[in-house]
């Protein structure tokens, strides 16, 4: 289905998209009228304007309709100025082509919501994401997609209408599934590919796949146990070290003849050996942070 500009994939079991929304909005109190005056040109200044005295009076449902259609009818200044503050490091041309890419995301945990929403931060035209869980209250210390307001809701859902509510202008499909060998997602329509899952199984299916069509990948390995982020690294995986998780993908790749693959991994020795892993709020965000800024440069060809 596609509800307001997100299309929705897979058997969504818990609560509908608007109602998923509505809940959002009960999180975070709105601003009032008067916090508009902070624009910069006029036309920006009427477009906050009218969506701050939307938001006042009407439910978030229709506040994101209005909001939408309000980006299309004040578009030159909705993307010069949301995204102004980049154009000095990304340049002109390099905004252009971030709005035509498109990426996809598998997994929106600890990782991946980080990666999503510096995608989205930064103009990305096309986001999808792909996970098959639903948020849980242990999943709250590290994820930025989990509040007590979205506890079992599908991951998607609610990664889905964070990007939208960043960037309404944004194209964003939300598949609800775990991947593997059997799944019917066309990858060859992405320009990049983040692998932010658990699964060693998925995480060979998706890197073998991306190696014999040429697709670009980039993939993160372990960041559970691990207390340092300044000890993540962007590496080839045939110079890892310390990680068991890249080891263990090192080895599996060789089998399948793949010797070099792009990934986010980190030469901390695990603190200990929980399972499931401990995790914390500034390791995961950081390699997911880290991936998105690795693809950012790169669509936006500045290496």
């Amino acid at each position: 289905m596609q509800i307001q500009g997100i299309k929705i994939k897979g058997q969504v079991k818990n609560l509908p998209l608007m109602v998923g929304v509505t809940r959002l909005e009960l999180a975070a109190p709105r601003p009032p009228v008067w916090c508009a005056t902070t624009c910069a040109t006029p036309r920006l200044l009427l477009y906050n304007i009218i969506t701050l005295v939307i938001n006042q009076h009407l439910n978030f449902y229709i506040v994101i309709l209005f909001q939408y259609l309000l980006c299309y009818t004040f578009l030159g200044d909705f993307m010069n100025d949301s995204f102004s503050r980049q154009q000095g490091l990304l340049g002109e041309s390099g905004m252009k082509r971030l709005e035509t890419v498109s990426v996809i995301i598998f997994g929106v945990g600890g990782v991946g919501s980080y990666a999503a929403e510096a995608l989205a931060r930064a103009g990305v035209g096309s986001i999808t994401v792909v996970d098959s869980d639903v948020v849980d209250i242990t999943n709250i210390n590290r994820q930025i997609i989990a509040l007590n307001s979205t506890i079992g809701m599908p991951k998607v859902e609610v990664a889905a209408c964070r990007i939208k509510d960043i960037n309404p202008l944004c194209n964003v499909t939300a598949i609800k599934e775990f991947y593997d060998e059997s799944s019917t997602i066309d990858l060859t329509q992405y320009d990049y590919i983040i692998d932010a899952i658990d699964s060693v199984k998925s995480k060979l299916a998706l890197a073998e796949f991306a190696s014999k069509n040429n697709i670009n990948i980039i993939c993160a390995m372990g960041t559970g146990n691990k207390l340092e982020p300044d000890k993540l690294k962007i590496s080839d995986i045939s110079k890892t070290s310390y990680c068991p998780l890249a080891k263990k993908m090192r080895v599996e790749l060789r089998k399948r003849g793949i010797h070099h693959l792009k990934v986010v991994y980190s030469t901390e020795e695990p603190k200990c050996r929980n399972v499931p892993p401990s995790s914390i709020s500034f390791v995961p965000s950081v390699a997911g942070l880290m991936m998105a800024g690795e693809v950012i440069k790169h669509l936006a060809e500045m290496e």
